[in-house]
């Protein structure tokens, strides 16, 4: 079967691996190796069991709490969200979280870094307390980071871990979160050896210490294994989904398992009658009256109410009209007017190559008629440079159509806005798929489409638009 990727969230441990100042540094010899009288390789290793990626025990912080023996591994295994709070300062704050408020699961690792860091770096950023009572008010059983600790480097007092200690929740820091799709499964398998969590840091649990070890490079001893899913797996999930019963208010033909909702969505059972009305009644018989007695004229700002509950938009906010290229040649020539009317001296507009070929095209050709640079970046760590004092209008597509790559809309929201440029955001591969929250990141400007993950029927409004109060 195919088995779905693996990603290890855990750093590589070497010698001079990033420690705290005074703990105890990896190191490995070997005890044993492969001679004519010897049968194996064997080596020995020694270090903190908080070098690397680990999970603190209570015991780490609290005399006489659980040890990591001790310590349940329920909380470390199921579903699991990664939320960006890049460049959020010296303390994870609870507004750098909010944009991801809306079903949080029990699990929720935080990532702080573009890219983790190889040396040591005392100004990490930790969790606020209040934060860390934030999460476990809405359910979070299991926070992490890819920071050396969720309590800064200076503190005495450890707030935050005396806060996990208090709601009982558990902790995993120092990961590495690079590359991590923002949503995942945290999974875990029983050894001979003893419990192996698969976070991965797949650590091997210890009697009486204080933390478990990580994985460690060319050490001899480590497994790593995971438990496929099974049919009946599958099975079991659909039956306690409680969003099956809305299976039946389509009109599915038998036998067919219906994965294109993307490019046209099933017949809702409903349809057929209302489109018999609108021809027959409305249109064949009320005809030019229905424009004001079937409230025709309304249909686009009603449709686009109902859309904007699925992107965090407020009424009024969103307009279901014209084709996805108008809307955002609309908007874009908006933001570029209202660019040059604020700051003339800026002439840069700013998307990533990768973008959707047409917004490209369509930016193209509007800074030819306005003047402007279009500058293209070829990754996402190009972005933060880009971001400067000549920047006008920054254009990305949320959810990037090659790569699956989901941009954080707040942070680069917060990020260009204090650079002085306006945002436009394209959710055509977002709106519908993943949780959107327009109104949470404050963004300027939207477009999006209802013909992808909004499952749409062959009539549906190609487009939504979305000008944010300024």
């Amino acid at each position: 079967m195919t088995v779905k990727k693996l990603w290890d969230i855990s750093p590589t441990v070497t010698p001079d691996a990033p420690i705290f100042p005074g703990d105890e540094p990896f190191a490995l010899r070997w005890t044993a190796t492969l001679t004519p009288d010897c049968p194996v390789n064997l080596s020995a290793i020694t270090m903190s069991p908080h070098v690397g990626a680990h999970a603190d025990a209570p015991l780490h912080y609290a005399n006489g709490a659980a040890a990591i023996a001790d310590v349940a591994l329920d909380a470390y295994l199921g579903r699991c969200r990664v939320i960006h709070a890049i460049a959020c300062g010296p303390l994870i704050r609870i507004e750098h979280l909010q944009h991801a408020e809306a079903a949080l699961p029990p699990r929720v690792l935080v990532r702080c870094c573009q890219h983790a860091d190889t040396q040591w770096n005392p100004e990490f950023s930790a969790f606020a307390p209040e934060t860390v009572d934030w999460l476990a008010a809405r359910g979070v059983r299991l926070i992490g980071l890819d920071t050396p600790s969720v309590d800064p480097a200076s503190s005495k007092s450890l707030d935050s871990h005396q806060r996990l200690l208090r709601l009982d929740l558990r902790v995993l820091e120092n990961l590495v979160l690079d590359e991590v799709p923002r949503r995942l499964r945290i999974d875990c398998a029983a050894t001979e050896a003893g419990r192996r969590l698969c976070i991965p840091p797949f650590a091997q649990s210890c009697a009486n210490f204080d933390g478990s070890a990580q994985c460690c490079a060319n050490a001899d001893g480590v497994e790593r294994q995971m438990n496929a899913i099974t049919r009946q797996d599958c099975v079991a999930r659909d039956q306690a989904d409680p969003l099956r019963a809305l299976k039946d208010q389509f009109a599915l033909p038998p036998g067919v398992i219906y994965l294109d909702g993307n490019s046209l969505g099933v017949l809702p059972k409903a349809t057929a009658a209302r489109v018999q009305a609108v021809i027959t009644q409305e249109w064949g018989t009320d005809l030019i009256k229905s424009w004001n007695t079937a409230h025709w004229m309304e249909l686009p700002a009603r449709v686009g109410d109902k859309i904007a509950r699925l992107v965090g938009a407020a009424p009024g906010e969103v307009i279901a009209a014209d084709s996805t290229s108008l809307n955002l040649y609309k908007v874009l020539s908006a933001a570029i007017r209202i660019a040059q009317a604020d700051a003339p001296g800026r002439k840069t507009l700013v998307s990533e190559r990768s973008n959707f070929p047409t917004d490209l095209y369509i930016a193209e050709s509007l800074c030819q008629q306005h003047g402007l640079t279009l500058k293209l970046v070829d990754s996402v760590d190009e972005l933060p440079a880009a971001l400067d004092a000549d920047l006008a209008v920054l254009m990305l597509t949320q959810v990037n159509y090659r790569t699956g790559y989901q941009h954080d809309m707040a942070a680069v929201t917060a990020a260009a806005q204090a650079a002085g440029a306006l945002v436009i955001w394209d959710l055509a591969h977002s709106a519908g798929a993943v949780p959107v929250n327009l109104s949470g990141a404050n963004a300027d400007f939207a477009i999006g489409c209802g013909y992808k993950y909004l499952n749409g029927g062959p009539a549906r409004r190609p487009s939504c638009g979305r000008i944010h109060a300024m």
